[in-house]
């Protein structure tokens, strides 16, 4: 069974409407940024396979207003087009789980702060839930 990630999907998993829908036409890379993945819902579409690079954690620090070690928020993303999403880490951010999404699925990424000091600030991008089409 495949599952979309609608709003009222986001509102019981985080208690909160999404703050960001972006859709992408896929592109060969693109940068993500802060204000792209802070509770948001990335849709890609298109037929390119996609190197997707996370915010560096400098820039993803100072969008949170009062940002605190341990921090965290849900990203959705959804891969509806025709070819295959790889995440790939920013400065300061380290990823965990699956860094890939195959067409037509689905992931959740938990965003976690793990350092706001100047000049070491850090996050950790967590694949905590995947779906298949």
């Amino acid at each position: 069974m495949a599952v979309n990630f609608t709003d009222d999907m986001s509102q019981v998993l985080m208690g909160a409407p999404i703050g960001v829908r972006t859709a992408y036409t896929q592109a060969a890379t693109r940068t993500m940024t802060a204000a792209e993945i802070i509770n948001s819902h990335i849709i890609w579409t298109g037929a390119t396979a996609e190197a997707c690079t996370t915010p560096t954690a400098v820039l993803l620090v100072a969008a949170i207003p009062n940002c605190q070690v341990g921090q965290t928020f849900l990203m959705f993303c959804t891969n509806a087009g025709s070819n295959t999403i790889t995440m790939t880490a920013g400065s300061g951010c380290t990823l965990t789980g699956t860094a890939t999404m195959a067409t037509a699925t689905g992931q959740v990424w938990r965003v976690r702060v793990t350092n706001v000091t100047s000049g070491a600030e850090a996050y950790t991008l967590d694949s905590v839930l995947k779906t298949a089409s």
